[in-house]
């Protein structure tokens, strides 16, 4: 972390003495260094260069939105995320996937579902997605914030649709989501259907199935737990 740090102070002092130069400092290197302070935890400091590259005459792009979207959802400032997201297409430019998946996450999470539901659309009209991305952050989102039945929905959609958009990160999701909830053999039973979508269960699958039993304090799913254990090492995989 201290590395991190010293590397950002510096970067930040080479772009101090070099920003004023014709040619040398443009979106490209405003971007990385909003990215580097936004990613440190230090989103105001990157929202002033933010607003200094526009000021200059810069024109943000969608790394850009992007850098400054994460930045200020994982410091929990959603909403003035969104307002960012907003006012992309004032300057023309367009959110991607990862714009999109980012924020939908965010606003899952605060459980904002009429946002989300909004987005999804917008997502579909501009053509890019949702995707297994968007959907994991979508049941992962909902399932932490306590909407197990709008994360359950959007599972059982996917099934319903051949599979379409299910991957194992997806599928983890949605085992995770049902763990928190306390809903135990949902997971059990989701868990043993992985195999009907072609999907194998991965070292994490294991683990959020194994240990959310026995953190449920379900002693009489004690069987269950040494069976999934057993099918685990079964498939090489070994759980500590």
């Amino acid at each position: 972390m201290l590395l991190t740090v010293e590397l950002i102070f510096a970067a930040k002092a080479l772009f101090e003495r070099v920003k004023d130069k014709v040619g040398v400092v443009d979106v490209v290197t405003y971007t990385a260094l909003i990215s580097a302070i936004g990613k440190s935890g230090n989103v105001y400091e990157a929202l002033r260069y933010f607003k200094e590259m526009k000021a200059r005459g810069h024109v943000p792009n969608v790394v850009t939105y992007s850098s400054i979207i994460n930045s200020l959802t994982r410091v929990g400032k959603v909403k003035e995320a969104y307002l960012y997201f907003q006012e992309m297409d004032s300057f023309g430019c367009h959110p991607n996937a990862i714009t999109f998946n980012t924020l939908i996450h965010a606003l899952a999470k605060v459980g904002e579902l009429e946002i989300v539901k909004s987005l999804l659309k917008d997502m579909e009209a501009r053509g890019c997605g949702p995707d297994p991305f968007t959907y994991s952050a979508l049941i992962d989102g909902y399932g932490k914030a306590g909407y197990i039945e709008e994360a359950s929905e959007i599972f059982q959609d996917l099934k319903e649709s051949g599979g379409r958009g299910l991957d194992v990160v997806v599928w983890n999701s949605m085992l995770a989501a049902f763990m928190k909830a306390g809903k135990l053999d949902d997971a059990l039973s989701s868990f043993h259907e992985m195999s009907q979508f072609g999907l194998t269960a991965t070292r994490k699958t294991y683990r959020i199935v194994v240990f959310g039993l026995t953190n449920g304090g379900r002693t009489e799913d004690a069987e269950k737990i040494e069976g999934l254990h057993q099918l685990a090492l079964g498939n090489g995989i070994q759980i500590e």
